[in-house]
Order: structure tokens, then sequence, then C-alpha cells
């Protein structure tokens, strides 16, 4: 009888041992889990500025409210205001929308929900907006481009067309197809 009840002792002390493992174990994975899932970076109403890889400023970003997420998913932000430098200096183009998501790498922006760009080119005679409902930026490259409907505006005009692709730094922009304009000759 005593080595039943030594027996039936021991089971269940191996039964809570073995419980006891079991849930470490869940509690460890749960707080991984948790991990691969908080945001990383949380940042209300900031500005931020990147450099290119010579130390010149290349844009400069700011927005009510912003998530840095873990692995691939990138940054999230909400409202972006971006602003283009030229060298550096000046302010080439201003890009407001109502989201952004950034590349982990840093090497992709895609602008969403309404995207107003507004060329500052110094020259009022050259000055351009464009709207569209998406575009993407590649600051390593200096090239924006969409395959959404796009209004263009600028002193004596506007265009529409279908998808747009730009370089940035050559200010040389191109709509894709579907294109119509409207030119009115300065006086």
């Amino acid at each position: 009888m005593r080595s039943v009840l030594a027996i039936i002792m021991l089971l269940s002390l191996a039964g809570l041992s073995l419980w006891w493992l079991l849930s470490l174990q869940t509690t460890r994975q749960t707080d991984n889990a948790e991990q691969l899932t908080a945001p990383r970076l949380i940042l209300e109403n900031f500005q931020a500025t990147r450099l290119n890889g010579q130390g010149v400023r290349q844009y400069t970003l700011s927005a009510p409210h912003l998530i840095q997420w873990p692995d691939q998913r990138g940054i999230e932000i909400e409202q972006p205001h971006m602003i283009l430098y030229q060298e550096g200096r000046f302010e080439l183009w201003q890009i407001n929308a109502g989201q952004a998501w950034i590349a982990e790498d840093q090497r992709t922006v895609q602008l969403r929900d309404a995207v107003e760009a507004i060329r500052n080119a110094g020259d009022p005679a050259a000055a351009l907006q464009i709207n569209t409902s998406d575009l993407t930026y590649r600051p390593r490259d200096e090239t924006i481009a969409t395959d959404a409907p796009v209004h263009m505006t600028f002193p004596h005009g506007s265009m529409d067309g279908t998808g747009l692709r730009g370089q940035v730094d050559q200010q040389n922009y191109t709509l894709l197809s579907a294109v119509r304009g409207h030119y009115v000759a300065p006086p």
C-alpha cells in the first residue's frame, strides 16, 4: 500500500512539474510573440531629416503620428508632410498625404490617400502641382512614380493622365497614358 501511495505521489509530482514547465514555455512564446507584434518606436508630432550618403539634406518629414514596426513591416505615418531638397538647400517639393509607409531599408517611401505634391521652382512660371491617390518616392534614385490617375496643374494650364514617372533631381516628369491637357498661352 505504501509503494502504491509513493508511486501516486511521484506521478502527481511529475505531472505538476510537467504542467509548470509547459506553462513557462507558453509564457515565453507569448512574450516573444508580443515582442514581434509590438511597435519598436512611436513618435508624436515629430520632424526628422534624412541625409544622403554625402551628408547632404535629402528630405525632411514631419507628421502627427509615426509607428515603427519590427521585421519587414517598416514605418507607418499618419498625415505626412515631406519637403524634398535640391542640393540640400533649396526646397524643391512639398508633399502632403493622408498616410505613408517607409520600407525598413528606407529605400522606398509610399504616400497614399490624397497625395498633393507642390514644386517650388523659385520661378513662378515653373511652378507645378501634382494630385494623385498614391505616389512612390525612392530617395536613393531620386525618382517618383505612380500607376494611378494624376492631375497636374501649372501656371498656364493643366494635364490629366494615368501613371507618372519622374526624376526629381532632373525635374523631368512624364505622364504614361490617357493624357489630356489644357493650355492657355500667357498674354
